[in-house]
């Protein structure tokens, strides 16, 4: 009877065992349920959230850049998503807009902007490209945003870094391809472009210029400014 009472026991506590770590697993915060973005013009579709290197990436908001030619209608060219790393972007978020942000506050004078900015958090553009581009028209089109930092007037050392950075996306990319590009909370600048990842240089004030490309003030694209970052609010979860 005792080894009949000791089993049962054992048997008791494996269960109780088995039943606690369910229940601490049931506890623990799951990753969200994998969404679609639909950027309406393009149609193209950006999946919420993408994980890179084991880390969430959450999507703030997707536009389209767009050419125009005298009175010829528009010509878009690219889709882009803009997302960040959600653990990292949480933690400063709070503390710069409140415990209780409105969607007012956040995107009044160029706060979201700048919150994307300048946060030391992870950061990942994904274009879809919607038409052709030529290395040298894709060269045209990053010099044009990174314009102020590849002027004589510019540091040496963030001016070579640029040209390194351009030097990363020198070939013609076709209408459906995708080009990446990654920023981690150092400053440290990585590319990929049609599956094909590229280290870039580790220059946290050129990872800034980059963003600035399409957040800043004089930026590519007046309206991707505004859609990029339409969706921050996703912070607060």
């Amino acid at each position: 009877m005792k080894t009949e009472h000791k089993k049962a026991v054992r048997a008791t506590a494996r269960r109780l065992t088995l039943a606690a770590i369910l229940a601490l697993f049931a506890a623990r915060p799951q990753p969200a349920a994998a969404a679609e973005v639909v950027e309406a013009t393009s149609g193209q579709k950006f999946t919420t959230p993408l994980v890179v290197a084991g880390i969430n990436y959450s999507l703030l908001g997707v536009g389209l850049r767009s050419r125009q030619a005298g009175k010829e209608p528009k010509v878009p060219l690219y889709a882009m998503g803009l997302y960040v790393d959600h653990a990292g972007a949480k933690i400063p978020f709070p503390a710069l807009y409140g415990k209780a942000p409105t969607r007012a506050m956040m995107m009044s004078e160029s706060r979201a902007q700048n919150f994307v900015l300048w946060g030391r958090f992870g950061k990942l553009g994904v274009l879809r490209f919607i038409a052709p581009f030529t290395k040298a028209d894709l060269e045209a089109e990053l010099r044009s945003g990174l314009a102020d930092v590849l002027t004589d007037k510019a540091p040496e050392e963030l001016r070579r870094d640029a040209e390194k950075f351009l030097t990363l996306l020198s070939q013609d990319v076709k209408a459906g391809d995708e080009l990446r590009i990654h920023t981690d909370e150092t400053g440290r600048i990585e590319v990929q472009l049609d599956g094909v990842k590229k280290p870039g240089p580790h220059n946290p004030k050129l990872a800034r210029h980059i963003w600035e490309m399409w957040l800043g003030s004089h930026g590519l694209s007046k309206d991707m400014r505004q859609s990029l970052v339409d969706k921050l609010d996703i912070l607060k979860k």
